[in-house]
């Protein structure tokens, strides 16, 4: 019992840093010449869907 509510806070902390972290705008550009957007979505839920499958 106590590694599941260890493993649970540490998930809940670490959601809170992701959604604090992806709300903040700053403008990182690394000058490469790279486009770092992500393309499509269908790959992404087809990827999704897969590993879940895996599951």
């Amino acid at each position: 019992m106590p590694f599941i509510l260890f493993s649970s806070g540490t998930f809940f902390l670490l959601g809170i840093i992701q959604i604090w972290r992806s709300s903040i705008n700053k403008d990182l550009s690394c000058e490469c010449g790279h486009d770092h957007t992500e393309k499509g979505k269908i790959r992404t839920t087809f990827f999704t869907l897969y590993f879940y499958y895996l599951l």
